[in-house]
């Protein structure tokens, strides 16, 4: 019950235990998610924070759901970005937090599981690029990188709606920047990146602007964790329902508890 009620707490701009305590009585969908009980705000707290490994294993459990109904190919590109949201700091305290950078791209791709999405090729804007991230993750015939070496411009220029042959691929023992920038001058290249701004970038408008989460309210990288984990979690949960409706979405649930 009290995963069902942080969750859709998630998807509602009250984010904070004390506003989710004072939303509690007011709506029959919490009454029904919470089985008529009031936690208040020191349980919703502990139970927050106790649960990192069961709301991880949520996330997969989603994931897994998704690829089931066809709405993740198992084989196919992953989209890398980042963000600045807000946190939680005091104002006498100072606060550091690393750009998005290539230290975050091969740890990002160790996440995700082969039953989810056995990556053919990586999307990463010009933070990403480093030389010894990109050799390690395509070794042993591993996903080819798409890491831009410069700032990519928005839109569509009357150069790029021209017909032309790719140009000659560099040599094997050419620098790898010279290789990367040769990626992007391909047609494959430039249609598979374009991708990328149809992807990953929408999912950060959504979840600040529809979803209304711009700041966390815990301190902490272990609890800011948690908390983003739930924020996407929220996320991926309404994006199933859109795109099926509802009704694969209920029936995996359902078949889901019953095999539980």
């Amino acid at each position: 019950m009290s995963t069902r009620f942080v969750t859709i707490d998630r998807q509602t701009p009250m984010l904070m235990p004390e506003r989710i305590q004072d939303w509690v009585p007011e709506t029959h969908i919490s009454r029904f998610i919470r089985g008529n009980t009031h936690p208040d705000h020191d349980t919703i707290c502990k139970f927050r924070t106790d649960n990192r490994a069961a709301f991880s294993e949520c996330f997969v459990k989603v994931l897994a759901m998704a690829a089931e109904t066809g709405m993740i190919r198992q084989v196919g590109g992953v989209s890398v970005d980042g963000t600045k949201i807000k946190a939680n700091a005091s104002k006498h305290g100072a606060v550091s937090c690393s750009p998005n950078d290539f230290h975050e791209l091969v740890p990002t791709l160790r996440e995700i599981t082969p039953k989810i999405r056995l990556p053919s090729h990586v999307l990463a804007d010009s933070g990403y690029f480093n030389k010894e991230a990109i050799e390690t993750i395509e070794t042993d015939d591993g996903p080819t990188v798409y890491a831009a070496v410069s700032k990519h411009k928005h839109g569509v220029s009357l150069r790029d709606l021209e017909k032309r042959d790719d140009p000659p691929a560099p040599p094997a023992d050419a620098p790898l920047i010279e290789k990367m920038q040769w990626r992007f001058q391909t047609r494959h290249g430039k249609n598979i990146y374009k991708a990328r701004k149809q992807t990953v970038e929408p999912v950060f408008g959504i979840i600040k602007e529809a979803m209304g989460f711009r700041q966390f309210h815990l301190r902490g990288h272990p609890k800011v964790a948690i908390e983003w984990c739930l924020v996407t979690l929220a996320y991926n949960i309404k994006r199933m329902f859109t795109l099926t409706n509802g009704r694969k979405l209920s029936e995996m649930v359902l078949k889901t508890a019953v095999s539980g």
